[in-house]
């Protein structure tokens, strides 16, 4: 595989906010998702030997071997391994998952260690609240390499080799969150079919309530008990989905706002709305407005990643102000990755 000399690649990847589905649509269930104007941002450039890698976010900075790489792509692999065979739980750092990202998608595209790569990562995203960070990072990583190297990979391939990673990561994704960030949009996902929507609204208001303690692996597995003794719980996280898209691309104030507290109650009785997140959102509701956890939540801790606010600006801000909280307005964005 060759390269120009003193080739330079850029890609800008956005995150993404699942309005409802989140935990659902890994039984059949459906899922609303929309893309965001937050970016991560990968560069690409040569470098004399060796793989350089700055993850500038998490501060690290690292440069070793495609053989090393290569470790650490088996180390992964039987990590993930072990946890099916329910042997141990399975700890991965953020740099690990791009480690074993940059490993596969030279490996897949044939590369011949001639020379090095600099790969810097620079993201707007928060990095584990739900925003689709890690799965915007792979794929910004993957086809920023792809472009590197001017060897076209599909989008159904680049697809299924970020779900490989994903699922390392998660121990099962839905797949979701790496369709919607490749074609960028609002996406309907219902039966393993998706479509794609315009909606009225073009922006969504948020909070960050930080990082939770439990990652998404921890919750998933949490809430497949809910899901497997009570075969109604699918029915009403889909009728109440349905209702949610609806509602939006209607802009039906009222239907949503009743949609969303009725999806909230559903997410707490999953147990993955941390006790701190729900005093906030009562006091939203009591303020006229709705509020909802968009990712995986939490099982543990007081925090629970990114909540999404329906309701009026000027009312609902210093109600969150007074539990100590900020709300941030983000922009819907139709555009996936690009470069």
């Amino acid at each position: 595989m060759k390269k120009k000399k003193n080739n330079i690649c850029r890609m800008s990847v956005p995150g993404k906010i699942i309005l409802t589905g989140e935990h659902a649509v890994l039984y059949g269930g459906p899922a609303l998702i929309v893309t965001i104007n937050l970016f991560c941002n990968v560069l690409i450039c040569s470098e004399p030997e060796k793989i350089k890698l700055e993850f500038l976010d998490i501060n690290y900075f690292n440069t070793c071997t495609f053989y090393e790489l290569q470790k650490i792509q088996i180390k992964l692999k039987n990590l993930q391994s072990d946890f099916f065979k329910k042997k141990t739980n399975i700890s991965l750092q953020d740099f690990e998952i791009i480690q074993y990202s940059i490993y596969r998608i030279l490996k897949k595209l044939k590369f011949n260690f001639t020379s090095g790569l600099k790969i810097m990562i620079k993201s707007d995203i928060p990095i584990g609240c739900g925003m689709g960070s890690s799965a915007a990072s792979i794929i910004g990583v993957n086809y920023a390499i792809m472009k590197y190297f001017q060897n076209y990979i599909d989008d159904i391939s680049q697809f299924l080799l970020a779900l490989e990673i994903e699922n390392i990561q998660h121990g099962k994704s839905s797949g979701i969150d790496l369709y919607t960030i490749i074609n960028g949009g609002c996406y309907w996902f219902s039966n393993y079919i998706n479509k794609k929507y315009k909606l009225i609204i073009d922006k969504l208001l948020i909070i960050n309530t930080g990082k939770p303690i439990s990652i998404t692996r921890d919750c998933v597995l949490s809430c497949k008990k809910f899901f497997l003794s009570d075969k109604n719980l699918i029915k009403k996280f889909s009728v109440i989905a349905k209702t949610i898209k609806n509602s939006l691309l209607s802009y039906d104030k009222s239907s949503l706002i009743c949609s969303v507290k009725y999806n909230h109650r559903l997410l707490v009785s999953i147990g993955v709305v941390p006790h701190k997140i729900q005093n906030l959102i009562n006091h939203i509701e009591e303020a006229g407005g709705a509020a909802k956890i968009c990712g995986a939540g939490s099982i543990s801790g007081e925090k629970g990643g990114i909540i999404w606010i329906v309701g009026e600006k000027k009312i609902l801000t210093p109600v969150v102000r007074n539990q100590g909280y900020k709300i941030k307005e983000i922009h819907i964005t139709y555009e996936g990755v690009y470069y």
